[in-house]
């Protein structure tokens, strides 16, 4: 299963949980309307505790400091 982001064009931003095989939604399941298909970013781990170096994730303030 997938979440997937649409954006339609009367209703705005949504969510909705497909499988991966389903294709894109085409209209708006609410009003109808047209749909165009955002791309969204899967999120990205970060690695903390023993074997991590803290330089690995250093904010920009610790760098000037």
């Amino acid at each position: 299963m997938a979440l997937r982001e649409y954006c339609c064009k009367n209703c705005g931003i949504f969510e909705i949980i497909q499988k991966i095989n389903e294709e894109d939604l085409k209209v708006c399941p609410t009003c109808n309307g047209p749909i165009d298909k955002m791309l969204s970013l899967p999120a990205r781990p970060i690695f903390s505790g023993n074997g991590f170096y803290e330089t690995d994730y250093k904010s920009k303030t610790k760098k000037e400091a």
